[in-house]
């Protein structure tokens, strides 16, 4: 183990708080340390049980990926690249990435929209997750919470309201914050992939779980009522950029 492995392998740009900006969650999907900087944009996320306070050590901590510049909510032509669109950009993926990991180690329950397990072997067949597709859904949803929604993902309205969300850590009628709707949410928007790929064989009494894809997902999580949903959450994660200092703050311009 290397003896800089305190400051992920480079002690100079990690104790600069010009040299990185790098945000770690824990497993509640929390902040729990900043590196502050202007230059670089990383999350970290708890890739093992081993991984203790970050501010000491970042050994058992994993790097997962940032997403992307969303250049335009396609529905409303709204331009989304000032840093106001950008502010919840760490927790989705932080989010994001325990989703994936959780899915990939096989510890991730998902349910049908009737409220059935789906078997793990399936979950896992699940291809990974990216976190620009969350972000545009999110655009889509809810402007990502530049009007002052939390329930960043809509994922705990009460007028669509059915048991499977309590499974998924929401709770009715209740307030829900940008990481709860995250959490949730995600979960509700793979839910919504096996829509059209479950079947039932009467003769054996099997059942098949065939995930559709996460653009049905995309499609399925709005339920209808908007035109080109899911056109227009593709054409968001399609069309998103790289990002740079500017999309995150104004000191850098």
């Amino acid at each position: 183990m290397s003896g800089y492995s305190s400051f992920a392998n480079n002690p100079i740009i990690n104790l600069d708080p010009d040299g990185k900006d790098i945000v770690y969650f824990n497993t509640q999907g929390l902040e729990s340390h900043r590196v502050k900087s202007n230059t670089e944009f990383k999350t970290f996320i708890m890739g093992s049980a081993k991984a203790g306070d970050p501010k000491i050590s970042v050994v058992g901590w994993k790097e997962v990926a940032m997403p992307k510049i969303i250049e335009e909510r396609t529905q409303s032509g709204e331009a989304t690249t000032s840093i106001d669109y950008q502010e919840n950009d760490y927790v989705i993926a932080a989010r994001t990435g325990y989703f994936n990991q959780a899915k990939n180690a096989g510890n991730l329950n998902l349910y049908t929209e009737g409220g059935n397990a789906i078997p793990k072997d399936a979950v896992q067949a699940i291809p990974d997750l990216d976190p620009t597709l969350v972000k545009a859904v999110a655009m889509q949803e809810s402007h990502l919470g530049t009007t002052g929604v939390t329930d960043i993902m809509q994922a705990n309205v009460l007028g669509d309201w059915s048991a499977l969300k309590s499974k998924y850590g929401l709770t009715k009628g209740e307030s829900t914050s940008a990481t709860n709707s995250l959490y949730g949410g995600i979960r509700l928007l793979a839910t919504k992939g096996f829509k059209g790929g479950t079947t039932y064989d009467k003769k054996t009494g099997i059942s098949t779980f065939t995930f559709q894809g996460w653009g049905k997902a995309a499609g399925n999580y709005n339920g209808g009522g908007v035109k080109n949903y899911q056109e227009n959450v593709t054409k968001m994660q399609d069309n998103a950029t790289t990002p740079d200092c500017t999309d995150y703050t104004d000191e850098c311009k």
